[in-house]
């Protein structure tokens, strides 16, 4: 049976007892149906995971003993950021769940021309950014993840254009002429070049999606295409961009890609894009052969 994987946001350390969070305590006792020595899996979002077993249920608090560390790393070598249109709640709901399973880094979320943007106080973003959060490491928790993803507050479509820095930067467009293939042939190329240059940079993403740089020495083609990438991946809405926006992109050096000759929802298109991304640069394996 598969032990369930609690986040907390405390500092872990094995031998430790800890109270655990009133959500996480919940999950365990009342949803899972967990009690005194059930053995259940711990992380803060710092990276590796702790093995933990319950030591004491009371009517308003539950105590939990850490055990041995497993420095488990999951976390793909490709660094992604998910510029995605707002749209419905629900369909964001979904959007945010299924790009942490598919090792999104970062969630930019658009205000955009076309999109449905909901008339809401600043009281209520920051509860729908919490809530956004939240979703984020329920779906960390059940995809094995260590490492908790950051969503930002929503921000305008320039300005994320101005913000946001990235090797390879696409925007999806039904209308485009290029596909994902030939994006990763041309990068391929590149970087056949790239690698005989010893102070290569390797590129990591912050919370403020800005990049910086290490040197990286030795480093074959085929492992500089796996690890040094970061990219940017912009989401349109419904209704899809308009051509000042269009204009915009082309402008900040955004590639139009195309997903194939059907039109797919912008729910389904960043995550179809994600799936891509991740066969060509980072952890998803295609052993077609």
């Amino acid at each position: 049976m598969r032990l369930a994987r609690i986040y907390q946001q405390q500092p872990l350390n094995s031998g430790k007892i800890i109270h655990l969070s009133k959500e996480a305590a919940h999950h365990l006792v009342r949803v899972l149906r967990l009690d005194v020595g059930a053995e259940f899996i711990l992380f803060n979002g710092e990276g590796g995971e702790f093995k933990a077993h319950i030591t004491s249920v009371q009517k308003n608090s539950v105590s939990a003993q850490i055990g041995i560390f497993n420095p488990v790393d999951n976390e793909s070598s490709l660094q992604i950021i998910l510029a995605q249109t707002i749209v419905k709640p629900e369909k964001m709901d979904y959007v945010l769940q299924k790009s942490v399973e598919l090792g999104v880094t970062h969630i930019v979320p658009l205000i955009t021309e076309r999109c449905l943007l909901p008339k809401l106080s600043p009281e209520r973003w920051e509860k729908r950014l919490a809530h956004w959060q939240a979703i984020l490491i329920n779906a960390c928790e059940q995809s094995g993840r260590t490492k908790i993803p950051t969503v930002s507050r929503a921000v305008a479509f320039k300005t994320a254009l101005q913000q946001i820095k990235a090797d390879i930067r696409v925007i999806l467009a039904p209308n485009a002429t290029q596909t994902f293939s030939q994006l990763y042939s041309q990068q391929w190329d590149f970087q056949q070049g790239a690698a005989k240059e010893s102070n290569r940079s390797v590129y990591t993403i912050h919370e403020d999606c800005e990049l910086s740089g290490n040197t990286a020495e030795n480093l074959s083609a085929k492992s500089m295409v796996k690890s040094c990438y970061c990219a940017a991946v912009l989401v349109g809405p419904e209704g899809g961009w308009s051509e000042s926006e269009m204009k915009s992109a082309l402008a900040a050096d955004y590639l139009p890609i195309q997903l194939g000759p059907r039109i797919l929802r912008t729910e389904t298109a960043g995550l179809v894009a994600l799936t891509l991304l991740q066969a060509a640069y980072g952890d998803i394996s295609l052993n077609l052969v």
